[in-house]
C-alpha cells in the first residue's frame, strides 16, 4: 500500500510538471512577437487595421518639442527665482517678463542710479557744448568786428590814396603849363614853378605812407585771423577733452547687455582682496 501511493504522488508530479512545461512551450510560440521597427509590442488596440482585420499599436519612449527647438532661459549666477510671470503651456508675447529673480531690486536700483548718471553726464555734455558754442560766436563776433574796422581802415586810406592822386596830377599838368608858357616867352618865377613840383613831391609822399598803412593793415588782418583760428582750436580742444575725458564713462550704456561665463560668481572674488 505505502508502495503503491509513493508512485501516485510521483506520477502527479510528474503530470504537473509536463503541464507547465507545455504552458512555457505555448506561450513561446503564441505570445505577441516584437514590431520590426523595434521597441514596440503588438497587441489589441486602436492602431490601423491589417488586411485580416486585427489592429496593431506601436509603444514605445520619446520626447516632444516644437519645431523650432526649445530655448534656454538663464538667470545670473547665484540668483533665485522668487516668482513665474507665466503658465506652463500658455503663449507669452514678446516683452513680456518670465519671471522675477532674486536680484531684480538691487539691478533696478543700479539701474536708476545709471540712468541718473548719465543724464547727469549729458547735461554736463550739453552746458559745455553750448558754452562752446557761445564761446565760437563771441569769437566770430570779434572777428567780423575786427575785419569790419580793417576794412573801414582800408577805405580810409584808399580815400587818401585817391586824393594824392588827384593833386598830383594836378601838380602836374600846372608845372606842364607853366613850362609850356615859358617855352613861349612868359615870364615865370621858379617860385611857381617849386610849388608844383613841392605839390608833386608831397603827393608821392602821402601815396607812400598810404601804401605802408594798407601793408600794415594787411599783416593786421592775417594776425587777427591766425588768432581767430587758434581760439577756435582752443575750445574744439577742450570739447575734445571733456569728450575724451567722459567717453569711458559710455561703459555704463553695457549694463546688463554682457553675457558672463555660466558659473561666474563675482561673490566669491569680493572676498579675495
Amino acid at each position: 500500500m505505502q508502495r503503491s501511493a509513493r508512485m501516485n504522488g510521483a506520477l502527479l508530479i510528474s503530470l504537473v510538471v509536463n503541464a507547465l512545461l507545455a504552458c512555457a512551450v505555448g506561450y513561446l510560440f503564441f505570445a505577441p512577437k516584437p514590431s520590426p521597427s523595434g521597441g514596440g509590442r503588438v497587441g489589441g488596440g486602436t492602431g490601423p487595421k491589417t488586411e485580416k482585420g486585427s489592429t496593431n499599436a506601436v509603444v514605445g519612449l520619446g520626447r516632444i518639442q516644437p519645431t523650432g527647438g526649445l530655448i534656454g532661459v538663464y538667470g545670473n549666477p547665484g540668483e533665485q527665482v522668487i516668482s513665474y510671470q507665466v503658465e506652463v503651456g500658455k503663449s507669452v508675447e514678446k516683452g513680456k517678463p518670465l519671471a522675477i529673480l532674486s536680484g531684480e531690486k538691487e539691478r533696478q536700483l543700479n539701474l536708476e542710479m545709471l540712468d541718473a548718471q548719465i543724464k547727469e553726464a549729458q547735461a554736463i555734455r550739453d552746458a559745455i557744448r553750448e558754452s562752446g558754442a557761445a564761446k565760437m560766436a563771441d569769437i566770430d563776433a570779434e572777428a567780423q568786428l575786427a575785419e569790419a574796422g580793417l576794412a573801414e581802415d582800408k577805405a580810409t586810406i584808399a580815400a587818401k590814396v585817391r586824393a594824392a592822386l588827384a593833386r598830383k596830377k594836378n601838380a602836374i599838368e600846372e608845372k606842364s603849363r607853366l613850362q609850356k608858357a615859358r617855352a613861349d616867352g612868359v615870364k615865370v618865377s621858379e617860385q611857381e614853378m617849386n610849388q608844383f613840383t613841392l605839390v608833386v613831391d608831397l603827393a608821392d609822399a602821402e601815396m607812400d605812407g598810404a601804401e605802408a598803412q594798407k601793408r600794415k593793415i594787411d599783416l593786421q588782418q592775417t594776425q587777427s585771423k591766425e588768432s581767430i583760428k587758434a581760439k577756435k582750436a582752443a575750445v574744439n580742444a577742450a570739447l575734445a577733452e571733456y569728450v575724451r575725458h567722459h567717453k569711458p564713462k559710455r561703459i555704463l550704456e553695457l549694463f546688463g547687455k554682457v553675457e558672463f561665463k555660466p558659473g561666474w560668481d563675482p561673490k566669491k572674488l569680493r572676498g579675495k582682496r
